[in-house]
């Protein structure tokens, strides 16, 4: 049983991806233009105690992706010139909407 109106509820969520190589702009547009895309998604561990282990299909609706400017990188590490130069380049935000129920972690 689905409950009432979760079937139309959508949540957001924001991150920021630290790749392991430089980002190229065709990286960003592929995850960037990723919408309707169906998982398949084990109940986590941490709720089966009170959820049933089933695999539920749930959706993210839309990926929205973007580099980190070497401004924004810079005040994530403190203007540590060495860590800086290492990140630019290979820090993505990505910011998902996601049907309510989806699993994010």
């Amino acid at each position: 049983v689905v409950k009432q109106g979760q079937e139309e509820k959508e949540k957001e969520y924001r991150c920021i991806i630290k790749a392991e190589k430089e980002v190229t702009d065709d990286m960003i547009s592929r995850l960037d233009g990723i919408s309707d895309l169906v998982l398949q998604q084990a109940t986590p561990i941490r709720v089966l105690h009170r959820r049933a282990p089933l695999t539920r299909s749930k959706r993210i609706l839309k990926i929205k992706a973007r580099l980190l400017t070497k401004g924004e990188v810079e005040e994530c590490t403190k203007s540590d010139s060495s860590l800086t130069e290492s990140l630019i380049g290979k820090l993505i935000v990505a910011e998902f909407t996601t049907e309510a129920g989806t699993y994010v972690k």
